[in-house]
């Protein structure tokens, strides 16, 4: 007999069940959702913080890099046994000149900072204790084109019955591209401004032709050119210096420059023979002789600082002479006509004739 109590108990029995499993799975996939939720939002977060770790440490260790390799190039220093290699590009021929000279004593211990700020002009493309390499791009052409511009002079004056000479500063390695000893070959003569040892740029007050400045830019020069081809030129006139301590704030904007290792600033003007000796008359001065320029020299003060004077004289010129004549040079030639005075040339033919 059916029992519809039993039944209507049964099945609300199934129903219970039914609702518990729903609500269990319901619950069971909230929790899961919330787990991936916490999950992704825990790996997102360790993302970021892994971003800006990662991120400071690249640049801590850039830093770093940058400051030993900083550190280390300040470590180096040139030597005392260091050579300076002077390399120039131009443009127009495309051909590199190189000139290679001695370290001076004011360049020893000093850094490849030291020297770029020394040489603003130059890259450095070499930076070791014995070497050093220099760079700069200059237009037009090189020493090259200009020798061969003289060897074709040369013929041309041949051809025409004229005389060729040729001016040269007194050697140095910055002008040795000029090839003395080509010219020597070619020309008839080769004449040595044995002047301009101190000029209008100057740092510091001197000579413009000092006894031992003449001598050996002779004695260089007689190495690639032959005596009797070789003319020395002596100057008549002189430059008349003034001297003036630097500012505090002139020497600091001077800093890591050629120029912050004088302490003076000074300015000059070029002067005749007759003229110098006005200056110094009129100043009051004496002179005394100076046995190592072989100058008779003066100095005195003034409210606008400190005046120089080298003079060149019949005396200064004669000893320049006694070298020309002593090494037999084929002759003198002299800067310029005009700042002469008149008893100059009397004592100049003694010496050449």
């Amino acid at each position: 007999m059916f029992n519809l109590k039993k039944f209507i108990i049964v099945l609300i029995g199934l129903g219970v069940i039914i609702c518990a499993i729903y609500a269990g799975n319901k619950i069971y996939k909230n929790q899961n959702e919330q787990v991936n939720k916490g999950n992704m939002q825990t790996t997102d977060l360790a993302e970021v913080i892994e971003d800006d770790c990662t991120e400071q440490w690249n640049e801590l260790q850039n830093s770093e890099q940058e400051n030993i390799q900083a550190n280390s190039e300040e470590n180096i220093r040139i030597s005392p046994n260091c050579s300076i290699i002077y390399e120039t590009k131009y443009e127009k021929c495309g051909h590199v000149s190189k000139q290679y000279k001695n370290v001076t004593k004011d360049l020893v211990n000093k850094s490849e900072r030291d020297i770029n700020n020394l040489y603003p002009e130059w890259t450095v493309k070499e930076f070791e204790p014995n070497r050093v390499v220099l760079q700069k791009s200059a237009e037009g052409e090189c020493g090259e084109h200009y020798i061969q511009f003289v060897r074709e002079l040369s013929v041309k004056c041949r051809q025409n019955g004229l005389v060729f000479s040729i001016d040269n500063y007194v050697p140095q390695p910055y002008n040795e591209h000029y090839d003395l000893k080509e010219q020597g070959i070619v020309a008839d003569y080769v004449v040595i401004m044995a002047y301009d040892e101190h000029t209008e740029g100057s740092y510091e007050a001197g000579s413009v032709s000092s006894y031992n400045y003449v001598k050996d830019g002779i004695k260089n020069a007689a190495k690639s050119v032959s005596s009797d081809k070789l003319i020395a030129a002596v100057p008549f006139y002189t430059r008349l210096w003034l001297e003036t301590p630097k500012t505090d704030a002139e020497l600091a904007s001077e800093e890591g420059t050629e120029a912050a290792n004088y302490k003076n600033k000074v300015s000059s003007t070029a002067l005749g023979m007759d003229e110098a000796q006005q200056v110094v008359q009129d100043a009051g001065a004496q002179t005394e002789w100076d046995d190592t320029t072989k100058q008779n020299y003066a100095q005195w003060e003034t409210e606008d600082g400190t005046y120089k004077i080298w003079l060149e004289d019949t005396k200064s010129l004669e000893e320049k002479l006694k070298l020309i004549k002593s090494d037999n040079l084929a002759g003198v030639a002299e800067w310029k006509l005009g700042w002469e005075n008149s008893d100059i040339w009397d004592m100049i033919l003694q010496y050449v004739n």
